[in-house]
């Protein structure tokens, strides 16, 4: 199976794309993501981990939108499904701890 089946992906130049749109969704969800994880947190360590991660992540979602804006492309993202699906599972984790407590 060739990486080069669709129209984007069919130079080095759409697969960087492609994957650097893919990044950029990864990262915007994690933005999202930690801050809820960081308040549901209960070992101080942890949620300062979280803490600290993000602003990784925000430091990594400037880079890539430096890195788009070099290629002369503007920031967007696509889809990252496993960053969704991580996410997600994360998400409803967080749900039945809130419940059961």
């Amino acid at each position: 199976m060739s990486w080069f089946t669709s129209t984007r992906l069919n130079s080095l130049d759409g697969l960087l794309t492609d994957q650097m749109q893919d990044l950029y969704d990864a990262e915007q969800r994690l933005v999202e993501a930690l801050p809820l994880m960081a308040a549901a947190a209960h070992d101080a360590s942890l949620k300062q981990a979280f803490k600290d991660h993000l602003e990784e992540t925000k430091c990594q979602v400037t880079r890539l939108e430096q890195i788009f804006q070099l290629l002369g492309q503007a920031p967007r993202g696509k889809t990252c499904a496993a960053m969704k699906g991580l996410v997600a599972r994360a998400k409803k984790q967080l749900t039945r701890k809130v419940i059961r407590m």
